[in-house]
């Protein structure tokens, strides 16, 4: 294996030049932040970069493709919503370590929950130098159907990065050594969100507002509402994450401060749910009367340019990382966000924004108003946020961090990486772990959450039927007087009276049945070995005979074999005719006496042949 050079600097620690970095991202549509990443990494800091998602259509891929971003399509890759998706997982990782391995890559950082878990196997397998998995959010971190599955594979990982402090604390009650951590949030772009060069949409001449109107914006996606299973955090389930409920709740409030104020609703429907979701908060909006004061605009692209020219921008989440708020900083729009999860690293109350209590309209609409009525003060807040999201949450802090983060963990050369006897001594470890993974997860948390209340029922009328006697009793019951009517059930006491009765007999039953059962099968088992131990027998003496027959015989056959040899070797006396020819030859070739010596010396002339014949 071809090793990077290490360049040795002068009173400095060692620095690593141009890696091979791979970003693996499960999703394949949406994730900008991970073309963003990408790109700045090639362009700013020189690394060779290379994307894996998780299909070969969509609008990620088409990102990827038109920033010329090398892509490598893993069909199925992180992705767990049926039993035969998770069976095929050991597929995807064998594909992938392979791939790993072949590539070369100096450094492998995986995205979101399904693709770490698919990403860590492969890369441990595959000895790959660097590791790294980003948390996108702290989600799967409060969900013990999925916490499990981090904490059962952490280790596998060079280092974890936390992309907020929420998510940081998390990691460190989960165990993980602060060495092994980092926080690196995700940044926006610096150049789409700069404050000078973005100018302001002005949405009150776009739709005929009085230039007194005050803009209230939230930029979000309508995703659908949460299902309300083990799989979502307790907040948040059956309830939509982005909180458009609470500021549609809200706005009757804020309305009546400020009757001249629009809230603006930036975005459309994730999918056909979250298209649905849109429609009934739109319902909603009806009900309610506010439709003259809650705009949809759709989907957007001048979003920079409307949260500029925005009077307060609003992130009403429940359940958030830091989406919404770092560009409403970026731009300096006065911003009011929820306290949840890493949001509270952004919006700092009362320096750089407002908070305001999640699922809390009232709350809500206080923050709204307080911004609305005190200007300067709402100037003051956007322009210390934009300052903390310039330093601390841009994209350009965010890729500095990864190359310092790459460049720091790859300069330590412990071994030779990519090593297949590593690679084998962890597939040996790690290959029974994954097949534990695989079957927990198809069994437990797909197979049993849909099966499940087919056999309970099953198993329901199996233990009715035989631990009943609503059967007998009520066959009893009619023929009596005082009996119940047909048609109606015993009650509760009667009925476990009759079950424990029942099991008591069946019981007794196999108390009496047993004996008999295993003399039986005794009986049988010992009629089946003494006739196979005959058959057995049998065949040994014939065996023994056979060996002794030979043992008694080889003898007199070599004797006999040995004569017939020896009786043909002496009628045809093989060999000596060609030594009695050899000795004749040999004695032709040697001078007898004088004369013959001469006659042998004496030259023959050529014949003379005639010139005219």
């Amino acid at each position: 294996m071809t090793m990077r050079t290490i360049n040795r600097a002068s009173g400095g620690g060692d620095k690593v030049g141009s890696l091979r970095v791979c970003h693996l991202v499960s999703a394949t549509n949406g994730a900008r932040w991970a073309v963003e990443q990408l790109s700045w990494l090639r362009d700013r800091y020189g690394h060779d970069v290379t994307a894996v998602v998780g299909g070969s259509n969509g609008s990620l891929i088409d990102m990827l493709k038109e920033a010329g971003i090398r892509v490598h399509a893993e069909e199925g890759f992180g992705a767990y919503d049926s039993v035969a998706s998770v069976l095929r997982l050991p597929a995807a990782v064998w594909r992938l370590a392979w791939w790993l391995r072949r590539e070369r890559f100096d450094v492998v950082q995986s995205h979101l929950l399904f693709a770490m878990i698919a990403t860590r196997f492969a890369a441990w397998f595959a000895d790959v130098p660097v590791r790294l998995a980003m948390y996108a959010s702290p989600f799967h971190l409060e969900v013990p159907r999925t916490f499990w599955m981090d904490r059962l594979t952490w280790w596998t990982e060079t280092r974890l990065i936390a992309s907020c402090k929420y998510t940081d604390d998390i990691l460190a009650r989960l165990g993980v050594a602060s060495a092994r951590r980092a926080v690196i949030y995700y940044g926006a772009d610096n150049d789409q969100y700069d404050p000078d060069k973005t100018p302001a949409v002005d949405l009150r001449a776009e739709y005929g507002w009085p230039s007194s109107t005050k803009i209230v914006v939230k930029v979000a996606y309508f995703y659908a509402k949460m299902s309300d299973n083990d799989w979502v955090p307790a907040v948040l389930r059956g309830k939509n994450p982005k909180g458009f409920v609470d500021l549609v709740r809200a706005t009757p409030a804020i309305l009546a401060k400020h009757p001249e104020t629009k809230v603006v609703l930036v975005g459309n429907g994730w999918g056909e749910p979250g298209t649905a979701y849109m429609e009934e908060v739109r319902h909603l909006v009806q009900d309610l009367g506010l439709s003259e004061s809650i705009i949809f605009t759709g989907f957007r692209r001048d979003t920079a340019g409307i949260l500029r020219g925005a009077d307060v921008a609003v992130q009403a989440s429940l359940y958030e990382n830091v989406g919404g708020v770092i560009e409403s900083l970026m731009v300096e729009c006065p911003t009011v966000a929820t306290a949840v999860c890493g949001m509270v690293d952004c919006v700092i109350d009362g320096e750089t924004g407002i908070l305001v209590r999640p699922s809390d309209p009232a709350d809500l609409a206080r923050g709204i108003n307080d911004m609305l009525c005190d200007r300067p003060r709402a100037r003051a807040l956007a322009a210390n946020g934009g300052l903390l999201a310039r330093e601390r949450f841009s994209l350009a802090r965010t890729c500095a961090d990864l190359d310092q983060l790459y460049r720091s963990e790859r300069s330590v050369l412990r071994r030779r990486f990519y090593n297949p006897l590593v690679s084998l001594a962890r597939c040996a470890i790690g290959v029974p772990i994954l097949a534990w993974f695989v079957l927990r997860v198809a069994h437990r948390d797909f197979y049993m959450t849909s099966h499940w209340p087919t056999h309970r029922n099953r198993l329901k009328s199996i233990l009715d039927t035989t631990f009943s006697f609503d059967t007998y009793w009520r066959s009893i019951a009619n023929q009596l007087p005082y009996g119940p009517p047909p048609g109606t059930l015993l009650p509760l006491r009667i009925r476990w009276a009759n079950r424990r009765v029942t099991a008591g007999l069946h019981l007794a039953r196999w108390h009496i049945e047993l004996p008999m059962h295993l003399r039986m099968y005794r009986q049988r088992l010992t009629s089946w070995v003494r006739s196979h131990l005959s058959t057995l027998r049998g065949q040994l003496v014939t065996a023994g005979l056979h060996a002794s027959r030979r043992w008694v015989e080889a003898p007199m056959y070599l004797r006999m074999y040995r004569q017939q040899t020896v009786s043909w070797l002496g009628k045809h006396s093989p060999g000596w005719g060609l030594m009695r020819k050899l000795a004749e030859l040999r004695r032709g070739l040697q001078p007898n006496g004088p004369g013959q010596a001469a006659l042998q010396q004496t030259p023959i002339e050529p014949p003379v042949c005639d010139s005219a014949e």
